[in-house]
C-alpha cells in the first residue's frame, strides 16, 4: 500500500487525508489537528512513503510551511534536511527557491497548482466570495453596485457569480484587452484610475490584483464603500491603513478551504493521484 504524508494546511488537508484513505493509500497527517513533532515527522518521511504533500499555498510568508491550524513552525529550508533522497514532494504555489533546494537535495518536486487546478480553484473561490458578501451587507444583490478589479481567472469567476445573483458589476482592469473582454461578457468596464476617481459610485470593491493598485487615502472620500481582498500579498492596498480610515475591510483568503473544503480537497487529491 502506498503511503503519503500530508503536512500543514487548512480544513482541506483533513478532507485530503480522507480522500487518500478512500483511494487505498495509507496516510500520515502532521500539523493539521495537532502540533508537529519534528523527529516523528523525520522518521515518517524516512519510512515507506510515496510522497510528501504540502498545502495550497505551501507557504504564506515564503519562509515557513503554511500551518494555520497548529502552533508549530516548520521552516521551508528544513524540508531538505528532513527528506531522504528520491522522495516526491507536492506543493501548491511552491516558492522557486524551495523547489531548487529540494531538487538539489535529490527530491522530485511537483507544483500541483497548474492551469487546470487554478481554474477549478477560482470557481470555488467565487462560491466563497458570495458567502462572504452575504455576511458583509444586508442589501439585496440586485441593489448592489460592485467593482471587481482585474479580469483573470478569479475575477472572471467572481464577476460571473455576482452577475448571476443580480449584482451590477463593473470590471476595472489595467489592460484594454481585459476591459474589452469584460464588456463582451456583459459587464461594465473601466480603468483602475477611473475606479479610483469614482470609488464612491460603488458599494463594494472586490480586489483580485496582487499589487498595490489603491493608495489607502482614496477610501477617505468614499467611507461607505466596503473592501474585500481576494488577492494574495502584497494585496491591492494597505489593509490596516484602510481600516483605520473607518472602511470595512475583509481579507478573504483561502476561501475554498473555508467554504468548500471537501470539494477543494478532491480536486487537489485527483491532481496529485494522477502523478502517483
Amino acid at each position: 500500500m502506498q503511503s503519503v504524508v500530508i503536512l500543514g494546511g487548512d480544513r482541506r488537508s483533513c478532507f485530503l487525508d480522507t480522500y487518500f484513505k478512500e483511494n487505498g493509500f495509507f496516510t500520515y497527517c502532521f500539523g493539521v489537528e495537532e502540533d508537529v513533532r519534528i523527529e516523528e515527522l523525520r522518521k515518517t518521511l524516512h519510512g515507506n512513503m510515496a510522497a510528501l504533500i504540502l498545502p495550497l499555498p505551501a507557504s504564506r510568508d515564503g519562509k515557513t510551511v503554511n500551518m494555520p491550524l497548529c502552533g508549530t513552525v516548520v521552516p521551508l529550508d528544513a524540508l531538505q534536511t528532513l527528506l531522504p533522497t528520491g522522495r516526491t514532494v507536492f506543493g501548491g504555489m511552491l516558492p522557486a527557491h524551495v523547489q531548487a533546494q529540494l531538487c538539489a537535495a535529490g527530491a522530485r518536486v511537483i507544483d500541483y497548482y497548474d492551469d487546470e487546478l487554478i481554474v477549478q480553484n477560482a470557481q470555488l473561490t467565487a462560491v466563497g466570495a458570495m458567502c462572504v458578501l452575504k455576511d458583509m451587507t444586508d442589501v439585496l444583490p440586485g441593489n448592489l453596485h460592485i467593482a471587481v478589479t482585474g479580469f483573470g481567472r478569479v475575477a472572471t469567476a467572481v464577476a460571473a457569480r455576482l452577475k448571476a445573483n443580480g449584482c451590477t458589476v463593473t470590471v476595472a482592469a489595467r489592460r484594454a484587452e481585459a476591459r474589452e473582454s469584460a464588456r463582451t461578457a456583459g459587464y461594465k468596464a473601466c480603468t483602475i484610475e477611473e475606479l479610483r476617481q469614482n470609488l464612491s459610485a460603488f458599494d463594494i470593491v472586490m480586489n483580485t490584483v496582487p499589487a498595490r493598485i489603491f493608495a489607502a487615502e482614496v477610501f477617505v472620500s468614499a467611507p461607505h464603500v466596503q473592501y474585500m481582498e481576494l488577492a494574495s500579498a502584497p494585496y491591492g492596498t494597505d489593509l490596516e491603513r484602510v481600516k483605520a480610515f473607518g472602511t470595512t475591510v475583509i481579507n478573504a483568503q483561502s476561501l475554498p478551504g473555508k467554504y468548500a473544503p471537501r470539494e477543494a480537497a478532491r480536486i487537489v487529491g485527483e491532481k496529485i493521484k494522477s502523478f502517483l
